[in-house]
């Protein structure tokens, strides 16, 4: 008889299955957040609880789940808390995320366990399945955005400023905002201050058509100069070089959580405008991800075919754009 693979083991063999299906196939590196679901699992499983977390992870524990034990770790618990919304639940698609993953690695696993114990969840447990669509800011607020922007003259004003217009003008991806170096500019000419003005951005990413150059707008560019101009200083006053474009006031390379809360107060603040206050216009989420679905659908709406967009964006292609929903402005 098989021998039974632990909980470990049997993620490994289900991702080795699907990495080499002709259809769609998972990449090993895109596989992180379905192996932090699984595990997540594995510890939360009635017989994990007398073991160490690692000692749970490597046990056969996961081959004698119940539905009972589905349905409570796809139950609505408590989710991410948030500066703007502290009493978040999580959501159904993050809960049908899980009970689908749950599903396909137990369909899987048919040889090792008695059934599925998804299979057996109650509908009325069952997260339902929900369109996924990408959040977008009203059009009305993403105009009065740029008057939020820093306004400061200190470093860390001018680069928020720099970074959150080419995610407004370029429509770029957080990631590559935050993974740009000095050298993935491109100049032409120079100002009165000598210093270079930048004429494009070279986008190198993990797949081929990731990678892409784009053309500066001139919000972008000013804001960009200001920021190089600025950056050039603080390192010949503190001695240093970064790699990165965009760092913070310890040379790091800019977090997650920083690009995160600097868009977040923008948007937030934005939405308290006394001309749009009062029409509720405030989002539901917030984040560099949004700022992008939205510089996306503005594109869209002011003339830009979907062709044309899913290369400028570094797009595998046009389904990338279909949980946008791109609708024509009917706007005069």
């Amino acid at each position: 008889m098989e021998a039974v693979p632990n909980g470990l083991e049997v993620f490994d063999l289900w991702l080795a299955a699907e990495a080499t299906k002709a259809d769609d196939p998972l990449k090993v590196e895109s596989a992180a957040p379905y192996r932090a679901i699984w595990t997540a699992w594995l510890k939360k499983l009635p017989r994990a609880k007398s073991v160490s977390e690692e000692a749970a992870c490597r046990s056969s524990a996961w081959t004698s789940a119940t539905a009972a034990d589905v349905a409570r770790f796809v139950g609505p618990e408590k989710g991410q808390r948030s500066s703007h919304n502290t009493e978040r639940q999580r959501s159904m698609v993050t809960r049908r995320r899980y009970f689908t993953l749950l599903d396909r690695i137990y369909s899987f696993a048919k040889n090792w366990v008695p059934s599925n114990p998804v299979a057996a969840v109650e509908k009325s447990e069952t997260p339902i399945e929900v369109e996924q669509l990408g959040h977008v800011l009203a059009t009305e607020l993403w105009e009065l955005l740029p008057a939020y922007f820093p306004a400061g003259d200190e470093l860390v004003d001018v680069r928020d400023r720099a970074a959150l217009a080419l995610i407004y003008e370029l429509a770029l991806a957080p990631e590559e905002v935050r993974n740009l170096r000095t050298a993935d500019l491109a100049y032409h000419g120079s100002s009165a201050s000598g210093v270079s003005t930048p004429s494009a951005v070279s986008i190198v990413g993990k797949r081929a058509n990731q990678s892409r150059t784009l053309q500066l707008e001139l919000g972008a560019r000013s804001a960009l100069q200001a920021w190089l101009a600025c950056r050039g200083t603080h390192c010949a006053q503190t001695n240093t070089e970064v790699e990165w474009l965009f760092f913070s006031i310890r040379g790091r390379q800019l977090s997650v959580p920083a690009l995160f809360t600097l868009v977040s107060a923008v948007v937030l603040r934005a939405s308290q405008d006394p001309a749009i206050k009062d029409r509720n216009l405030k989002p539901m989420r917030v984040g560099p991800q949004v700022l992008r679905n939205t510089a996306i659908v503005e594109m869209y709406r002011g003339g830009m075919r979907r062709a044309d967009l899913v290369p400028y964006l570094g797009l595998k292609n046009e389904k990338g754009l279909d949980r946008l929903r791109l609708r024509k402005s009917t706007r005069p």
